[in-house]
């Protein structure tokens, strides 16, 4: 049996890291901080996800910078940017 989560546990985590990520965001502290003050653990992909979007969030947007046509970071909806650094740092990095 693999260590691996199953498709609705992987489903589950980047819902929960999206939503941590906006949480941070949304009261201007780190990811990590958010993480830090869950009062359940979150699981070990959701942790990876958040640590892995802000440790290489330079390097994420960036690279959406380059294939965002006529639009800024800065003028995405700050959550569908998010998805955006999820789903590039598992590209990247998984």
């Amino acid at each position: 049996m693999s260590d691996m989560p199953r498709p609705d546990e992987r489903s589950d985590a980047r819902e929960r890291a999206l939503y941590l990520l906006y949480e941070a965001h949304s009261k201007a502290i780190s990811p990590t901080d958010a993480l830090s003050m869950q009062v359940l653990e979150p699981d070990e992909l959701t942790r990876l996800l958040v640590v892995g979007v802000e440790t290489r969030r330079e390097e994420l947007d960036a690279a959406i910078g380059l294939k965002a046509k006529g639009w800024t970071l800065e003028r995405m909806p700050v959550l569908d940017l998010n998805i955006l650094r999820i789903g590039a740092f598992e590209l990247f990095d998984r």
